[in-house]
């Protein structure tokens, strides 16, 4: 029988999104609803194939195929003969053993089956009968021809039609119930002033919602589906029921806001937005099934400090005038905002989360003289992060969450259902509550009773324990007894002849260390450089360094490390701020251009000790006595042992003075947590500049092991140090993410492509790595190489030396975590007004602990920096100083701490700290600037790699090079990576009138090469494609198609063009992919250069 056939509607068609999402995602069964039934008891099955096939003829929606014609979607109803929707497969037979399980299987693999839009048949229903009198009914239909009220009006049809053929036989009319049939129900209407008013209500447009996630973001779209489904039980019904009629406010609204604000809080965010499915009516009289679903955009607006009740009523007009204005295409409302849809096709438009509220409870299926039982059914595919569904709002308050399984875990599934419910509560509870004020936590904390416990008992944790033993020291907190300096001092008795350091070319035993460190004390004491004063330490990293560094504590100094390179204006300004009463070196002053600078310049005093020897006249050393009492080791212990600077980038840097309690309790504990003993052989490669080198030092030497010094020469070189580290037998090693990266693929090299060569590193018991973030696909690799190697993440600025560490024992996915508290600090995450953030909310990381520093060198740099938590400070710890990191962070449903950034838009690039608002500081000080932006871009292991630039130039004034080379005189070689993105329209802005950040392009690496037009055969043929597309060609082969006006619905069209022009196929989703020329310039010449289609061709495609 022939086919009839419909021809493409000129304006848009509810179906066209969801053909759209079909085509971009082949293999996930998006758009597919299922319903399963459980049914026992007689069924007559030839009635049921004829009332199918009833419902079937009276709605065409139920028949119609969608055919691709020139990219867009074509409707073609077909006939019922021709229909086989309708299977029944028979389990029953004698040799089944367990049919039900078999039904079961069957039925969860139909669930995940994809089918072809233009071919297969888009509502099915399938019988699986396991026993005589026992089946399963799996009814499932395409979102493309049938919403969820038009499957419930299916289901009561196809009861009526089998329970009633005659009936069924004719048309039937629309059943109580169906909200269609209500006279109020409002008409849809794509009015253009309807498009002008929604528009109005959501410019400024918000944020892309971008929520924390558990795993990273795959380059793949993430369709893969869980369901988790909750009863807040009658509680929670009475409440919402009660609250919407105190404020006058419809139970949509009140999910609405309640979701918004949970987002808003998680998201960062004072403007935030969900999408709600709402209801079409029928495009004409005799249509009662069929796609007639519109996806409604609500945004949340929580700025100002916001009540619950102001944002609940606020929600509530935003609900009642998207609902008012139903009609308009969600498309259009983001085509007309001007968003720039520069962005993945993992996110719906501005949101990726869905709020759906059933008006009516579902239809319930009926087949006469037989029981039959809803079961449930997991939903396979999602095209939202997120997927709020509530089925009843009272008596019960009921519903489920789907969310993405390739991003969350299921723990944050139950985390945020029972923070939403929470916050459901407490809001209409406390309505005149501000919304960041209000509890998330199902056991919310009470400030400041439990969170003062907290910081108390972790931080004083060690008053049970044993003062006398170190280890307790380190696991606990407890202050230490006596100095690391005493201990490794005894050391050289204890320990005589053992090594202590090895260096490129010598080496000290613990009884030569002592004693060339008493020679240094006894040198710098006859000098003046003793008590209460600062040494400096410029010296080759090794056992000369670390004599002097303990000869110089012996006399009573406290130290600063500096490097051995050539002076420059860091270590000016370092020697300038401490003003050291020696600067100790392993060379001739005159041969130091930063002893000369510093003896010119400042009038410093700076000595060559390489030559101070431990021998006496009568051919024996000297030593250190240690008097060993209570009273002595107080008195070190409350001295400053060294002074750190932080790595200013623009400024100066900031001098940061710990004690020796503070040193000794952290080496005690990591020389016990990492297990530095003897025999432990420790590579000291962290640069002396940098505070965590003098800690691995003397916490090997604490422990009895030994400190190998990393030659040089080798340091920077993966391969030579990897040579190396085997070699000398290393079993401890402690580095940054971003040299790990490079020393995997240096030991990779040297396995092999095969494996056959030399292992890992057998030997190397720990690697550390800190100082950036951590990637879960570091983690990983570097588990294929050092498989047997534990490894560990720590984290801590350097005015509290650490704070947290992390052990990671599984394979990683996504950021790795900076895990717990180390003992004697308590890390908390605190908002804005210094309250602590629900559980996986971002603020800022804040440390409490009796070991952060007092301040920094220079009383003018501390700032707020240092500023006490009053309410969470216990009554008890009068000693307790804080520190505010400026790094974010969150808490994870696990417990572990999560680095979240930079409060203060602080990027590392290439070990160089950059803040982001200095370089768009310098580069607006160009005249030929109006306004910039700077946003980094990050690796696939999470770190930056380099920094895109965003420029509003002055009309046609200034150039990508001209601006590049202001910034390099500016900020010399650290902003080498560093991309020019000139922009034709202002930069997007958010309500307050700041830069909107998230609006802005997605960076992209490699935008440094120069601009260029379209060349050669492929680009210039698809430049002429845009510009039938959008009206113009592209200027620039990196020009984005949706930055030039394209939308999502025009891909398709695009993909027919190309295939047409070229005789190849591209996938939706790698032109969704690459929108620039050039991107898409590139899937062609692949696809042609291969032979091969670049993906299969799109669902729905005819020849």
């Amino acid at each position: 029988m022939s086919e009839m056939t419909a021809e493409p509607a000129t304006g848009p068609q509810p179906w066209e999104a969801w053909w759209f999402l079909s085509n971009l995602l082949p293999d996930a069964p998006v758009g597919w609803q299922h319903r399963r039934y459980r049914v026992t008891g007689p069924v007559d099955l030839h009635a049921l194939h004829a009332a199918w096939r009833v419902v079937l003829a009276r709605h065409r929606f139920l028949r119609t195929n969608l055919v691709e014609r020139d990219g867009r979607p074509t409707t073609v109803v077909k006939p019922v003969p021709a229909h086989s929707s309708f299977t029944v497969t028979d389990l029953a037979r004698a040799d089944q053993g367990d049919a039900t399980g078999d039904a079961e299987r069957r039925c969860a693999s139909a669930i995940t089956a994809t089918a072809d839009l233009a071919h297969d048949p888009l509502a099915r229903l399938r019988v699986f009968r396991w026993h005589a009198a026992g089946f399963d009914i799996l009814l499932s239909t395409h979102a493309t021809v049938a919403d969820v009220p038009s499957t419930d009006r299916l289901v009561t049809e196809l009861s009526e039609a089998y329970g009633n053929p005659r009936r069924g036989s004719v048309d039937g009319s629309f059943g109580a119930g169906d909200r269609r049939t209500d006279p109020e129900w409002p008409a849809g209407d794509d009015h253009p002033d309807m498009l002008v008013a929604r528009t109005q209500r959501l410019t400024p447009p918000p944020p892309p919602l971008d929520l924390p996630t558990d795993r990273t973001r795959p380059p793949a779209i993430p369709w893969r589906a869980a369901t988790l489904r909750f009863d807040w039980g009658t509680t929670a019904g009475r409440v919402l029921h009660a609250g919407c009629q105190s404020e006058g406010t419809s139970p949509l609204g009140a999910l609405a806001a309640a979701f918004l604000v949970l987002l808003g809080r998680h998201n960062g965010t004072d403007r935030v937005a969900l999408a709600t499915p709402a209801d079409l009516p029928p495009p004409a009289p005799n249509e009662r099934i069929g796609p007639f679903t519109n996806l409604l955009l609500v945004a949340g607006d929580l700025s100002g400090e916001p009540t619950f009740r102001e944002v609940l009523r606020r929600t509530d007009r935003e609900v009642a005038d998207a609902l008012r204005c139903r009609g308009v295409p969600l498309r259009h409302v983001v085509r007309e905002l001007t968003v720039d849809l520069d962005r993945d096709p993992h996110r719906l438009p501005l949101t990726d989360a869905v709020l759906v509220l059933r008006g009516l409870p579902e239809a319930e299926l009926r087949l006469t003289g037989a029981t039959v039982q809803r079961e449930p059914v997991p939903e396979a595919a999602t095209v939202a992060d997120l997927v709020l569904t509530v089925d009843r709002v009272e008596p019960t308050l009921t519903g489920s969450l789907t969310y993405r399984a390739d991003l969350f875990e299921s723990a944050t599934a139950v985390g945020l259902l029972g923070q939403l419910r929470t916050l459901l509560l407490a809001g209409f509870g406390a309505p005149a509550t501000p919304v960041d004020a209000l509890p998330l936590d199902p056991s919310p904390i009470d400030v400041p009773g439990p969170e003062l416990t907290t910081v108390s008992a972790h931080i004083a944790g060690g008053r049970h324990g044993s003062a006398e033993s170190k280890a307790d020291a380190g696991r606990t907190g407890v202050p230490p007894a006596e100095a690391v300096l005493a201990t490794v001092h005894r050391h050289g008795t204890t320990w005589a002849e053992q090594r202590a350091v090895v260096g490129p070319d010598d080496a000290l035993t613990y009884r030569q260390l002592s004693a060339e460190a008493a020679a240094v004390a006894a040198r710098l004491t006859a000098d003046g450089g003793g008590v209460g004063t600062p040494v400096a330490v410029r010296m080759t990293p090794g056992p000369r360094q670390i004599a002097a560094s303990l000869g110089a504590w012996h006399a009573g100094a406290h130290l600063t490390w500096l490097g051995t390179g050539p002076a420059d204006e860091r270590s000016r300004m370092v020697l300038a701020a401490l003003r050291p009463s020696r600067l100790l070196l392993d060379r001739s002053p005159v041969d130091d251009d930063l002893a000369c600078w510093y003896r010119d310049e400042l009038g410093g005093t700076a000595e060559d000790i390489s030559t101070t020897t431990s021998d006496t006249p009568d051919g024996t050393t000297t030593s250190i006595a240690h008097a060993d009492t209570t009273d002595e080791d107080a008195s070190v212990l409350g001295l400053a042992a060294y002074t750190a600077f932080t790595s200013g980038s623009t400024g100066r840097p900031k001098g940061v003075t710990q004690t020796h309690a503070a040193l000794t309790q952290f080496v005690t504990w990591f020389s016990d947590t990492f297990d530095l003993r003897r025999g432990s052989r420790v590579a000291q490669w962290v640069t002396p500049e940098h505070d965590p080198s003098l800690c691995e030092v003397f916490a090997t030497l604490l422990g009895g092991g030994t400190v190998y010094s990393v030659p040089a020469r080798i340091r920077t070189h993966p391969e030579k140090l990897v040579d190396w580290l085997a070699a000398e037998q290393i079993t401890f090693l402690q580095t940054v993410p971003s040299f790990a990266r490079e020393l995997v693929k240096a030991i990779t090299a040297r396995s092999g492509p095969t494996g056959a060569g030399p292992s890992g590193l057998p030997e190397l018991r720990w690697l550390v790595l800190m100082g950036e973030a951590v990637s879960g696909e570091l983690v990983n690799d570097i588990r294929i190489v050092l498989p047997t190697t534990r490894l560990a993440n720590v984290y801590g600025p350097t005015e509290t030396i650490a704070a947290t560490w992390h052990e990671i024992v599984e394979p990683a996915d996504g950021v790795v975590p900076i895990g717990q508290p180390i003992p004697g600090r308590e890390v908390l995450v605190l908002d804005d007004h210094d309250r602590p953030c629900p559980t996986g909310v971002t603020g800022q990381l804040v440390v409490a602990s009796p070991y952060v520093a007092a301040g920094y060198l220079n009383p003018e740099d501390n700032g707020s920096a240092f500023a006490p938590v009053p309410a969470l400070t216990p009554d008890d710890t009068a000693a307790l100083r804080w520190y505010r990191t400026g790094d974010l962070g969150r808490r994870r449903w696990d417990g572990a701490l999560e680095f979240r950034g930079r409060r203060d838009l602080q990027v590392k690039l290439y070990g160089n700290r950059l803040e982001l608002t200095d370089v768009e500081a310098a580069l607006a000080g160009h005249s030929s600037v109006t306004e910039c932006a700077v946003l980094p871009v990050t690796g696939a292991d999470g770190l930056v790699t380099e920094l895109v630039a965003f420029v509003v130039p002055r009309g046609t004034a200034g150039s990508a090079a001209e601006w590049r080379a202001h910034l390099r005189r500016r900020f010399g070689p650290a902003l080498a990576q560093v991309s020019i993105v000139p922009m034709r329209e202002p930069l997007p802005r958010n309500v307050g009138g700041k830069v909107d950040r998230r609006r802005l392009p997605t960076p992209r690496r490699g935008l440094r090469q120069s601009e260029r037009g379209p060349s050669g055969d492929v680009e210039e043929a698809l430049a002429g494609i845009w510009a039938t597309l959008l009206g113009t060609p592209p200027r620039d082969v990196r020009d984005d198609f949706f930055a030039r006006g394209g939308h999502s619905l025009q891909l398709p069209v695009l993909a027919a063009l190309v295939r047409h022009q070229f005789g190849r196929n591209v996938s939706l989703a790698d032109l969704y992919a690459n929108p620039s020329l050039a991107g898409m310039a590139g899937l062609v010449d692949a696809a042609r250069t291969s032979g091969r289609d670049h993906n299969s061709r799109p669902h729905g495609t005819r020849e």
